[in-house]
């Protein structure tokens, strides 16, 4: 179970989270991740690569459980014992009745929603023997410099809350953190969770549940080796980079959109539109507004243009 490091404003209470279990199962995400893989900055050289490390059966044993919905429910992370390791993980996991996973699933998750399913024991089983092979093939063998990363990236935004105080600005902490993700309160919600991850960067996966979100956001878990220029700085100039993305950063200027307006707007395919929408995300140039119901609603955040000038400037002094 996560420690409290959390603040409390008017809107919710913000908590931050990390455990080497999230990461696990975060990479086996990005390794089956076919439909964003060209967005994801571990893309095809890195599935290449993993590849020739894997025995050659288990690709193919990876590739048959993608009919098992989505990964493994970061709920059960939350909720995981200590050492909430990849090992740990799995040893509890493992050792749940289907009762006991039914009661933690209904404790957590909307009726109908991913995770709650009549086959959940069996899903559950699935799900372990693919994290376990995962693991004893891939996960266990990374440079351990990703972990400490993100284990060092948790602690400064914990000091960050704290320092905070006892009246943080929730919507404000969880925006900045997440580099654009608003998410709008609504009765029910108590708590989001800030994780971050490596592997999916620079996507934020999150889940909803009943009274919390959880947000597994994109971190530079390692510095860029020396003379070359910070992540955020590169992705700021990939993004203004195209003349295409600067026309779709003007329309968001101009006001509030949703993602079915932009490919309206654009006369793009719907692919295309999701893929500029990622890059300019991944910069910090969107705000994403998430509704409980509906649907997203993006705008340009005119401060991140600041983060162009200090970058630039850093980096060349």
């Amino acid at each position: 179970m996560p420690d409290s490091d959390s603040g409390r404003g008017a809107l919710y209470e913000v908590a931050v989270d990390w455990a080497p279990a999230y990461e696990l199962t975060v990479s086996l995400e990005a390794f089956r991740a076919d439909r964003v893989r060209k967005t994801l900055d571990c893309g095809r050289d890195w599935v290449a690569a993993v590849r020739r490390q894997l025995p050659p059966d288990v690709p193919a044993k990876l590739r048959a459980a993608e009919g098992v919905p989505g990964s493994l429910p970061p709920f059960l992370v939350l909720q995981c014992p200590e050492p909430r390791d990849a090992e740990g993980l799995l040893g509890w996991l493992t050792s749940l009745s289907v009762g006991d996973l039914f009661e933690l699933a209904a404790a957590h998750v909307p009726e109908g929603a991913r995770g709650l399913d009549p086959k959940l024991g069996a899903l559950r089983d699935r799900m372990a023997r693919d994290l376990d092979l995962w693991n004893r093939h891939y996960f266990r063998h990374i440079d351990k410099a990703i972990l400490q990363g993100l284990e060092a990236e948790a602690a400064a935004r914990k000091a960050e809350l704290a320092a905070a105080g006892r009246d943080p600005d929730p919507e404000a902490f969880v925006e900045g953190v997440t580099s654009g993700m608003v998410f709008e309160p609504h009765p029910g919600l108590q708590r989001i969770y800030l994780v971050p991850q490596h592997h999916f960067r620079p996507i934020n996966l999150y889940d909803r549940y009943r009274t919390s979100v959880v947000d597994l956001y994109p971190a530079d878990a390692v510095a860029p080796a020396s003379g070359r220029p910070p992540h955020g700085l590169v992705r700021l100039t990939r993004a203004l980079g195209d003349e295409g993305r600067l026309r779709m950063l003007r329309a968001l200027a101009e006001k509030e959109r949703t993602f079915t307006d932009m490919v309206r707007l654009t006369g793009l395919a719907k692919s295309t539109v999701y893929h500029h929408l990622v890059i300019l995300r991944s910069a910090g140039l969107l705000r994403v507004r998430v509704a409980c119901g509906g649907s997203d609603r993006y705008s340009f955040r005119p401060g991140s243009l600041n983060d162009l000038q200090t970058g630039l400037k850093g980096f060349l002094q």
